[in-house]
């Protein structure tokens, strides 16, 4: 869910719970253009975690206008949908330490449900939600406006969606789909900087490899230099490509040259 959906919806869900039950063809008009976002930004949810937080938006505007006797019932349901909502991301991104807590936790309390899947905070929240939902449509169309009919027909649809969607993800983290999903992605990561670490050093190789050859080269061409009495032109030659600040590769060169039986001496600055 967007930030955009999410303060429209809140912006429409408030405005539904002010006027719902006040009569005026201005009120009806407002109340059913408010309804109808509502409905469309419900009916835009697919991923079991848009379904849950936008359920979650809503129904805090409902705490907000709904009679002081039902306030308490509220705040335990949206504690219970908020706990589930974070037990829904754990699922989605770390399941490895929902593998390590929660499914021994249940296992220890023997709560299972019907499908063999452990009965957790998820479960509890939307079968609390759920039931509450079912008693509103139970009062019918004839006790309902049309559009808290519908809305409510489809804040229950998304329900029971979220509800089989994470049961999905359920199957898959204790069968180790997404464990071994996740293991093979850290290796993957891991052989890719392997890579990048072998690449960078074959291109220091190839460089050093390239440097080293056309160092030799310029010491050749010096060497000719002092072969056909030319050495000035060799000591100029040898300055300008080994200055003193490059004292290593002067060293080196210089080693070179008096491996070979030269004179090094008027190199000196």
């Amino acid at each position: 869910m967007t930030d955009i959906d999410r303060d429209t919806l809140m912006e429409s869900a408030i405005v539904v719970q002010r006027t719902r039950f006040m009569r005026s063809p201005q009120i009806d008009v407002l109340y059913k253009a408010a309804a109808k976002n509502v409905y469309d930004i419900f009916s835009s949810q697919t991923d079991p975690q848009s379904i849950m937080e936008i359920e979650l938006a809503y129904m805090k505007a409902e705490s907000e206008y709904t009679h002081a006797d039902l306030k308490k019932m509220f705040a335990d349901t949206i504690a219970a949908y908020r706990n589930a909502l974070n037990l829904l991301k754990i699922v989605m991104e770390e399941p490895e330490m929902y593998l390590k807590y929660c499914v021994p936790a249940c296992e220890i309390m023997k709560r299972k449900n019907k499908r063999g899947l452990p009965h957790d905070t998820f479960h509890f929240a939307l079968a609390l939600h759920n039931m509450r939902l079912q008693r509103e449509l139970g009062f019918g169309s004839h006790m309902l406006l049309d559009e808290d009919y519908e809305l409510l027909k489809l804040r229950l649809a998304n329900l029971m969606k979220a509800w089989e969607l994470y049961m999905g993800l359920q199957r898959k983290v204790l069968t180790g789909d997404t464990v071994v999903s996740k293991l093979n992605e850290s290796v993957q990561k891991v052989n890719n900087e392997q890579v990048q670490v072998n690449t960078a050093l074959e291109a220091k190789e190839r460089k050093a490899k390239h440097s080293h050859e056309e160092r030799i080269e310029l010491l050749h061409r010096i060497f000719d230099l002092y072969g056909n009495d030319q050495v000035d032109e060799g000591i100029a030659l040898f300055k300008q490509h080994f200055p003193a600040e490059k004292w290593m590769e002067r060293a080196l060169g210089r080693k070179y040259l008096e491996e070979n039986g030269y004179d090094t001496s008027e190199l000196d600055d």
